[in-house]
């Protein structure tokens, strides 16, 4: 199933999608992906179960190619020979499914589909409270804002709103830190051969980040 983009739950704060904030900087609203959360002891057994990939170490990321197509590696390219970053500076066609703690996961649709996720809320709908009583997963509902920031200059955006060397975290594992001051999530992405980069924060946070970045993005042209 497409996802359809005009869904954001910050559209209307930020006005636009996305923007060319220069000829080396651009940032995409993304938030209309739709995530989900499992937590609980047994949630790396109850994935394995049902056929989902999970990184091994905390922090660590499994993609998946759009429409449940097989495994991506981390330069964007499905394990099948499919690129997934096809739709350009919207980041993977397919779903991430995000370690962050010993025993929780955080799952996001791709631009290309939902399938990932629509795949995860089934499997918890057949398991219904048998999954929670056995196995002890819960589901976590995730409620907040997508961004994607790229083009040669990011760096000199990190910079100023970033104490983390962003441009040296290993690609497709999350890290979590502050930017302009507000608690984000991000993960480094490949696309085209170019580093691109995934930001999660809480919605209340969302406009405040998207502005600032935007601003800077601006500036720097």
């Amino acid at each position: 199933m497409s996802v359809d983009m005009k869904r954001s739950a910050v559209a209307e704060l930020v006005g636009k999608r996305d923007e060319l904030l220069n000829a080396g900087v651009w940032l995409r609203d993304c938030s209309a992906l739709v995530k989900v959360g499992l937590k609980g002891r047994g949630v790396l057994g109850w994935l394995s179960a049902h056929g989902f990939m999970c990184a091994e170490d905390v922090y660590g990321i499994e993609r998946e190619a759009a429409s449940g197509g097989g495994r991506v590696g981390s330069s964007g390219e499905s394990e099948e020979g499919n690129m997934w970053g096809e739709l350009g500076g919207v980041g993977g066609a397919g779903g991430v499914l995000v370690r962050v703690g010993g025993d929780e996961v955080i799952a996001e649709s791709g631009a290309g589909d939902d399938a990932l996720v629509g795949r995860l809320e089934k499997a918890l709908a057949v398991d219904g409270h048998e999954a929670e009583k056995m196995m002890e997963v819960y589901r976590v509902e995730q409620a907040g804002c997508t961004f994607l920031l790229g083009g040669e200059r990011v760096g000199r955006v990190w910079a100023q709103t970033c104490g983390v060397n962003v441009i040296e975290e290993p690609v497709d594992r999350i890290f979590y830190t502050r930017v302009a001051g507000m608690s984000c999530g991000i993960i480094p992405e490949m696309q085209d051969g170019a580093r691109v980069y995934r930001i999660w924060t809480d919605y209340s946070f969302g406009p405040a980040l998207w502005e600032t970045l935007a601003g800077i993005g601006r500036e720097l042209g």
